[in-house]
């Protein structure tokens, strides 16, 4: 009996928990930045699910770009509209900046996971170009998945800091 019970809380606990997942783009995987350098974040486009629009999910995933970024530099900035990608990029360019990243929400879903068993998902891209040689120079996917049992308390939003950083530590690391 208290194995079933100790398998019935393992169960639970793995319920409850979130997981994510960084998959970066192969051909970039030396890819090392600049702590020297400055960035350019462009504001993603908000992420929507179906034809529910959740707003400001672009600013949110703009400024955990640019707290994981912050740990490395000195200067990082976020646009302050959405903007397409070649646009941001000149942008970018005529401020100076050394590297421009940006970021795309490819699937954004907040479930009330507690009542539907249906886990809220966040997806986001990162490309991240060079400005000198106007060149990729790193791209990755960013995954989260909520846990099952989570009581009204997570959100897509919740899923991505971790992997974000995760990610950003790469790009800097030796």
């Amino acid at each position: 009996m208290r194995n079933i019970f100790l398998m019935l809380c393992m169960v639970l606990l793995a319920g409850c928990a979130d997981a994510h997942n960084v998959i970066p783009d192969a051909k970039y995987a030396d890819t090392r930045l600049s702590a020297d350098g400055t960035a350019y974040i462009t504001l993603p486009a908000d992420g929507f699910y179906g034809k529910i629009d959740y707003e400001g999910s672009g600013a949110m995933v703009a400024q955990m770009l640019q707290a994981a970024l912050l740990n490395h530099m000195v200067q990082v900035d976020i646009g302050p509209v959405w903007e397409k990608y070649s646009t941001a990029r000149n942008t970018a360019r005529q401020g100076g900046y050394t590297y421009f990243f940006f970021p795309t929400i490819t699937h954004w879903e907040d479930r009330a996971t507690e009542w539907s068993g249906i886990p809220d998902k966040a997806t986001v891209r990162i490309v991240v170009i060079d400005l000198a040689s106007g060149q990729p120079v790193s791209s990755a996917t960013i995954e989260g998945t909520s846990g099952l049992a989570t009581f009204g308390g997570d959100h897509p939003q919740d899923l991505l800091p971790e992997p974000i950083k995760e990610y950003v530590d790469q790009l800097f690391q030796q």
